[in-house]
């Protein structure tokens, strides 16, 4: 197998990898992606077998890192065993944890694509650039993370820096606004970030590729409990609704 094989047979593992580790953990979307980034530095340096093993670790890290001290508390590594169905024991990854902070030198402070979006959407929040359009800051801010855990996924987008990912992401959201100077704003959130243009450029167009075939990944429909509350509380007849598509979402 060449090396360039061996490169893509790892992308792929590592894609199979962090799905594995978004579907299981329903963490945080930060601790996720900072959870990915040091599975990342790590693949970058060392080369592992197990790399479901990794991942715990990686957000075993993770959550102690960046929740909060009452929730980074009742995070243990048996916690985390028991969640992974027991492919490996609490020992093996608290020794994987202790490897990978050895191995990134106790330096897990990372900065993340998420960390980018937060910026820029704050940028706009500020600058009232959202008053009158349809969905709220944090609606769109929802869309972008939901973007960015499946850009997350793909091995192709590692090859860019956090800022320019981040910055991407955030023009395709700007672009589907109506009446919204978006080229303007990303210009000037492209020279505050210090982003080569070419870069930038390049993954700009790749993002838009990659959800151009992937729109039903998107379909972020409120469920019939966040319509309810969007229209107000709910009744007796809604709520009895909301049971009965429960029970057959669960037979199914």
């Amino acid at each position: 197998m060449s090396a360039y094989d061996r490169a893509k047979h790892l992308g792929f593992l590592r894609e199979a990898t962090v799905t594995w580790l978004s579907g299981r953990f329903h963490s945080t979307p930060k601790s996720l992606m900072f959870a990915i980034s040091l599975l990342d530095r790590f693949l970058g340096i060392v080369c592992v077998k197990d790399l479901k093993c990794l991942a715990a670790a990686c957000y075993y890290i993770a959550a102690k890192t960046t929740q909060e001290s009452k929730e980074a508390l009742s995070v243990s590594s048996k916690i985390i065993a028991r969640l992974c169905d027991y492919q490996f024991s609490a020992s093996d990854i608290v020794l994987m944890k202790l490897v990978v902070l050895k191995k990134l030198y106790f330096d897990a402070n990372a900065i993340t694509p998420l960390h980018f979006i937060q910026f820029c959407m704050a940028s706009l929040k500020a600058g009232e650039f959202l008053k009158g359009t349809r969905r709220t800051h944090e609606e769109h801010l929802r869309a972008l993370v939901r973007r960015l855990q499946f850009c997350a996924q793909d091995y192709r987008f590692l090859m860019y820096r956090a800022s320019t990912l981040g910055l991407a992401l955030f023009m395709t959201e700007c672009k589907q606004l109506p009446e919204f100077n978006w080229l303007t704003v990303s210009l000037s959130l492209q020279t505050a970030c210090h982003i080569p243009g070419r870069e930038l450029s390049i993954c700009f167009e790749e993002v838009q590729e990659f959800f151009s075939s992937r729109s039903d990944w998107l379909d972020t429909k409120p469920s019939l409990t966040e319509q309810f509350r969007r229209r107000g509380s709910c009744n007796s007849k809604e709520k009895a609704r909301i049971r009965h598509r429960r029970c057959q979402m669960t037979k199914a």
